[in-house]
């Protein structure tokens, strides 16, 4: 299944091959936008049946802006569950929540992200969570595999490895050879 998504992922623009900027400083040949799954539906909905799959028992779901919003919002329509997620800054007028959608604190909370590289954006979440919701479980799409630094243990639905992998792969069935050379 994994190999699967990842094709697809390459095939949505998920993947992008260049010179990135990551939101850390670090640059990168690969950026991983999952902002993109809005455009296919079909994968999106893989994804999130595969993120579902990987979590623990719980009542509400938190979605971090923008890219795991959408799959957020799929688990929380298919599944049942409600949906919480936290403004980029407080608004200045109306409510002025900070976290928009109904939540208790003893509400066990599931918190999404799209992808994981330092993992300063992720405990920037939970810090902001942990005193209004009993955070149970976090998963994210895309783990980098930088030694993210987080307060709290997450599930990863693919790694930088497997995609790593995956491009081996294809180039030793397009070569009909196990012999990969790169200098």
């Amino acid at each position: 299944m994994k190999n699967e998504i990842i094709k697809q992922l390459i095939d949505s623009n998920c993947i992008k091959f260049g010179n990135f900027i990551l939101k850390n400083g670090e640059i990168s040949k690969y950026y991983y936008d999952m902002k993109n799954l809005i455009s296919n539906p079909s994968l999106l909905k893989k994804i999130g049946d595969e993120i579902y799959n990987l979590l623990d028992e719980f009542d509400i779901i938190c979605g971090i802006p923008y890219g795991a919003l959408p799959i957020a919002t799929y688990i929380s329509t298919q599944y049942n569950k409600p949906l919480i997620y936290i403004r980029d800054k407080q608004k200045e007028y109306g409510t002025q929540k900070m976290i928009e959608g109904e939540y208790k604190k003893e509400d066990r909370c599931v918190i999404i992200d799209d992808v994981i590289t330092s993992g300063m954006s992720l405990q920037a979440e939970i810090e902001k969570l942990k005193d209004k919701v009993t955070i149970v479980d976090i998963a994210v799409i895309i783990n980098r595999q930088q030694n993210p630094q987080c307060s709290m243990k997450f599930k990863s639905l693919i790694y930088k490895n497997d995609i790593t992998k995956y491009f081996l792969r294809s180039i030793s069935e397009k070569k009909k050879s196990k012999l990969i050379f790169s200098a």
